[in-house]
């Protein structure tokens, strides 16, 4: 549990000539609880698992444009739960399923007092199921150590949706959009050389090799690897080199423009005859 005091803007020197009311901070309250737990069922089988509740709030913050003064408050409820389980499949080998889901929930309130606009609010719904599965183990002994490979896959759905009301609900449509995205993995590690087979300037060698492949619903493919080598001259110096390729597919809420948006205000200008200047205040992706 933590709370929060809200910071008006009178209470720092450097905003206290901003028009009242004016807030540089709201206040907040924030619940959460986090749980944990494992077992084995065998000397092979063990069963894990872990889930989260938070919720925050943000309490009324104003800010002043002269001739409107904006209210906003916000409410963000997250929640989740992962369950796996992990197998001894020999003395090398093991492999783990774990399954997820987790959903994050923000919304939103904001008044314009002073104008002919109302009170608007916006709910933003974000949800994520996945399914990873992954093995590895020791494939080939060398001098210098075992040759260690680990394979994996993983499917991930996620889902994001905007319900708006009141003001908002006349010029902009609600939104719902979905993706799917399917993952293989794979990484080797290669112990060329290690304590027990070390030579003069090489106390140890190692490489290491991966590779990832991803397919999304709805943005195409990607092919990525990673490469990467440490040498070690001498006992307690390490000299790492990597190099990669990545990928990243913008995130849904990204995708979303809709919820850029402009408003005029006319805002305080001494240096204007009439005292204030029209301006254009934008916000969003």
């Amino acid at each position: 549990y933590s709370n929060r005091d809200g910071l008006d803007a009178n209470d720092r020197e450097f905003s206290q000539d901003s028009l009242d009311p004016t807030f540089l901070l709201a206040e907040q309250k924030r619940h959460s609880v986090f749980v944990t737990a494992g077992q084995s069922l065998n000397n092979k089988i063990d069963v894990f698992g872990d889930a989260f509740y938070s919720i925050r709030n943000n309490g009324e913050t104003a800010v002043n444009f002269s001739r409107a003064i904006v209210f906003r408050s916000a409410e963000t409820k997250q929640h989740g739960v992962s369950l796996g389980s992990r197998l001894a499949l020999n003395e090398n080998w093991q492999a783990e399923l774990v399954g997820t889901f987790s959903r994050n929930n923000v919304s939103r309130a904001e008044t314009v007092v002073e104008t002919d606009i109302a009170t608007s609010f916006s709910d933003v719904d974000s949800t994520v199921w996945a399914l990873d599965g992954k093995a590895d183990g020791s494939i080939v002994a060398l001098p210098g150590g075992d040759i260690k490979l680990a394979i994996g896959s993983q499917y991930r759905h996620e889902e994001y949706m905007v319900t708006r009301g009141d003001v908002l609900s006349a010029f902009l449509n609600d939104v719902n959009e979905e993706r799917d995205i399917y993952a293989v993995f794979s990484e080797i590690f290669v112990p060329l050389v290690s304590k027990d087979n070390r030579i003069a300037g090489i106390e140890r060698l190692e490489v290491t090799v991966a590779g990832r492949y991803e397919n999304y619903s709805d943005f195409g493919s990607s092919t990525d690897s990673k490469l990467g080598l440490l040498w070690s001259p001498v006992a307690g110096i390490n000299v790492r080199g990597t190099y990669g390729t990545s990928f990243r597919a913008p995130l849904l809420a990204e995708l979303e423009t809709s919820l850029s948006s402009g408003f005029l205000f006319a805002l305080p200008d001494p240096s204007s005859p009439t005292g204030s200047t029209l301006a254009v205040i934008a916000n969003g992706n």
